[in-house]
Protein backbone atom coordinates (compact mmCIF):
# COMPACT_ATOMS: atom_id res chain seq x y z
CA UNK A 1 0.00 0.00 0.00
CA UNK A 2 2.71 2.31 0.54
CA UNK A 3 3.81 2.65 -3.04
CA UNK A 4 0.28 2.93 -4.33
CA UNK A 5 0.19 6.44 -2.79
CA UNK A 6 2.91 7.93 -4.74
CA UNK A 7 1.81 6.87 -7.87
CA UNK A 8 -1.63 7.84 -7.45
CA UNK A 9 0.12 11.49 -6.61
CA UNK A 10 1.76 11.26 -9.90
CA UNK A 11 -1.41 10.27 -11.52
CA UNK A 12 -3.36 13.76 -10.29
CA UNK A 13 -0.03 15.85 -10.87
CA UNK A 14 -0.48 14.42 -14.34
CA UNK A 15 -4.39 14.53 -15.07
CA UNK A 16 -4.64 18.49 -13.25
CA UNK A 17 -2.41 19.93 -15.97
CA UNK A 18 -3.95 17.66 -19.07
CA UNK A 19 -7.60 19.36 -18.14
CA UNK A 20 -5.94 22.61 -17.52
CA UNK A 21 -4.69 22.40 -20.88
CA UNK A 22 -7.56 21.36 -22.36
CA UNK A 23 -9.63 24.05 -20.74
CA UNK A 24 -7.80 26.92 -20.97
CA UNK A 25 -5.08 26.64 -23.41
CA UNK A 26 -6.27 24.98 -26.02
CA UNK A 27 -9.27 26.73 -26.36
CA UNK A 28 -7.75 29.60 -25.69
CA UNK A 29 -9.23 32.74 -27.85
CA UNK A 30 -12.32 32.68 -30.37
CA UNK A 31 -12.03 31.62 -34.36
CA UNK A 32 -11.35 35.24 -36.05
CA UNK A 33 -8.28 35.56 -33.34
CA UNK A 34 -9.52 37.95 -30.75
CA UNK A 35 -7.83 36.75 -27.29
CA UNK A 36 -9.36 38.78 -24.53
CA UNK A 37 -6.75 40.15 -21.57
CA UNK A 38 -7.93 37.40 -19.38
CA UNK A 39 -6.96 34.48 -21.64
CA UNK A 40 -3.98 36.01 -22.47
CA UNK A 41 -2.57 36.17 -18.72
CA UNK A 42 -4.05 32.84 -17.99
CA UNK A 43 -1.77 30.93 -21.07
CA UNK A 44 1.75 31.30 -19.63
CA UNK A 45 0.39 30.84 -15.94
CA UNK A 46 -1.96 27.44 -16.47
CA UNK A 47 1.59 26.61 -19.10
CA UNK A 48 4.21 27.26 -16.01
CA UNK A 49 2.02 25.53 -13.93
CA UNK A 50 1.71 22.16 -16.50
CA UNK A 51 5.21 22.20 -16.69
CA UNK A 52 5.64 22.22 -12.88
CA UNK A 53 2.92 19.85 -12.26
CA UNK A 54 4.80 17.55 -14.87
CA UNK A 55 8.18 17.75 -13.05
CA UNK A 56 6.18 16.48 -9.83
CA UNK A 57 4.39 13.89 -11.14
CA UNK A 58 7.67 12.66 -12.35
CA UNK A 59 9.13 13.18 -8.54
CA UNK A 60 6.28 11.15 -7.19
CA UNK A 61 6.76 8.84 -10.07
CA UNK A 62 10.55 8.73 -8.70
CA UNK A 63 9.50 8.18 -5.19
CA UNK A 64 6.75 5.73 -6.13
CA UNK A 65 9.71 3.62 -6.99
CA UNK A 66 12.12 3.68 -4.01
CA UNK A 67 8.98 3.16 -1.96
CA UNK A 68 10.13 -0.55 -1.66
CA UNK A 69 13.59 0.54 -0.53
CA UNK A 70 13.55 3.58 1.82
CA UNK A 71 10.97 5.30 4.29
CA UNK A 72 9.44 7.81 2.46
CA UNK A 73 6.30 8.95 4.40
CA UNK A 74 8.32 12.09 5.14
CA UNK A 75 9.27 12.98 2.12
CA UNK A 76 5.76 12.06 0.27
CA UNK A 77 4.00 14.31 2.93
CA UNK A 78 6.46 17.46 2.37
CA UNK A 79 5.87 16.96 -1.89
CA UNK A 80 2.29 16.77 -1.53
CA UNK A 81 1.94 20.03 0.81
CA UNK A 82 4.19 21.72 -1.28
CA UNK A 83 2.35 20.86 -4.45
CA UNK A 84 -1.37 21.58 -3.01
CA UNK A 85 0.74 25.05 -1.78
CA UNK A 86 2.11 25.89 -5.80
CA UNK A 87 -1.97 24.89 -6.44
CA UNK A 88 -3.63 27.72 -3.65
CA UNK A 89 -1.16 30.00 -5.60
CA UNK A 90 -1.96 29.96 -8.33
CA UNK A 91 -5.44 29.82 -8.03
CA UNK A 92 -4.81 32.89 -6.17
CA UNK A 93 -3.82 34.51 -9.06
CA UNK A 94 -6.04 33.44 -11.56
CA UNK A 95 -8.76 34.44 -9.21
CA UNK A 96 -7.01 37.85 -8.97
CA UNK A 97 -6.66 38.16 -13.08
CA UNK A 98 -10.34 37.43 -13.04
CA UNK A 99 -11.03 40.57 -10.55
CA UNK A 100 -9.00 42.71 -12.62
CA UNK A 101 -8.82 42.06 -16.46
CA UNK A 102 -11.86 42.36 -19.15
CA UNK A 103 -12.61 38.40 -19.74
CA UNK A 104 -14.47 37.08 -22.66
CA UNK A 105 -17.99 37.81 -21.58
CA UNK A 106 -19.44 39.56 -23.75
CA UNK A 107 -21.39 43.24 -23.39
Amino acid sequence: MGRLYPFGAALLAFLIPAYLYMEFIYMAGFWDGFISELQRAEIPLFTAFNWLSLLMSAWFVFLGMIAGRKDIGRLLFGSCLLYVAVIMVVFGIDQYFHTALMDDSGG
